[in-house]
């Protein structure tokens, strides 16, 4: 017993010294960081025939914080497209894959990245009436994703506004209930669903994040999802997170799966929690059941993270390969 104690306590004196390295900005993640963002895309044709296809490659976005120092390069002729209803941009590779052949393009750009710091504040419902309602509406719509309309959902929203009847006071409540409630385990390459979450013994990121997401949609809370990477992986850099719009038009970051692992003690090399989220995360879009109008026709997606390969061949559907890589930049 007393040896359980001790663990534990040790465990708190360690996390609350690293929160004081956080305050007093000495985390490398809490300063400025610059990076080279780098993505290697194959394409395998083993068919007969050519395949022609459309890639939609995710690059750094435009963000108060976070800018490329400039646009991408890349070893294939690439373009770069902007959706107004997604609010970020992507690169596009036209291509087209001989018989029996592979094709390769490998795209780099340089990006600066800053801590992001926001903190929740009272503020009423009522005030959401000032911003734009389009932007409310796009980031409070129940999906498959973060179904806020689920009946378990919409209990566990009620059961939680109960104890906390107030806009702030309900944030604070459903992030700490998903980072202490959930357990973090089997990561995929997509997107665990806020029913996963519910359901399933373990989630990655994916799933605190929709959960998340849907309970404050439940209230009527926009919010949405961050897909990116971590810059300091050692092997796989792909993360999400999620940011929820105040009222006052300030955007507040959350981290719930590192801060999950943070308290949990299991991951304290990775910042993020509620109204923090440290220059280590790179962002490459944001929202989910995304759509993208490709010629005359539109590809969904339910996020958009990894490069996307649409191709109007009847006979063969390729999947790109990828690799993603961070690596510390120095700018010229």
């Amino acid at each position: 017993m007393f040896v359980t104690h001790y663990s534990v306590l040790k465990n708190r004196l360690k996390g609350y010294a690293i929160r004081a390295t956080e305050a007093l900005r000495l985390r490398w993640y809490c300063r400025p960081q610059t990076y080279l963002y780098g993505v290697t895309i194959e394409i395998d044709n083993p068919t007969a025939r050519a395949v022609p296809c459309t890639v939609l490659i995710p690059i750094p976005q435009h963000t108060p914080y976070q800018q490329p120092l400039q646009d991408p390069s890349a070893s294939c002729a690439i373009s770069l497209s902007w959706e107004p209803a997604l609010l970020f941009r992507y690169a596009v590779w036209h291509t087209e894959i001989p018989a029996r052949q592979k094709s390769e393009c490998i795209l780099t750009c340089p990006v600066r990245v800053l801590p992001q710091h926001a903190s929740v504040r009272a503020a009423r419902f009522d005030d959401y009436q000032r911003l734009e309602q389009a932007l409310i509406e796009r980031n409070t719509r129940s999906s498959e994703i973060c179904d806020s309309r689920d009946e378990r959902i919409v209990a566990l929203s009620d059961e939680l506004w109960q104890s906390a009847p107030r806009m702030d006071a309900y944030i604070r409540a459903v992030c700490d209930y998903c980072a202490t409630h959930l357990s973090y385990g089997d990561p995929i390459r997509g997107l665990y669903t806020s029913r996963d979450a519910l359901l399933r013994a373990k989630v990655d990121c994916g799933g605190f994040s929709t959960l998340a997401l849907a309970l404050l949609h439940a209230r009527g809370i926009p919010a949405r999802l961050v897909a990116g990477f971590f810059a300091c992986a050692r092997n796989e850099p792909m993360h999400v997170w999620i940011e929820i719009l105040l009222p006052d038009g300030t955007t507040v970051p959350v981290d719930l799966s590192s801060d999950h692992l943070f308290r949990a003690g299991r991951d304290r090399t990775k910042s993020g929690r509620l109204g923090f989220v440290g220059s280590d995360h790179i962002t490459v879009s944001r929202g989910c059941d995304l759509s993208f109008r490709i010629g005359d026709g539109t590809y969904h997606a339910p996020f958009f993270q990894y490069p996307l390969c649409i191709s109007e061949s009847a006979a063969y559907q390729p999947e790109p390969s990828y690799h993603v890589t961070i690596a510390e930049y120095a700018a010229p």
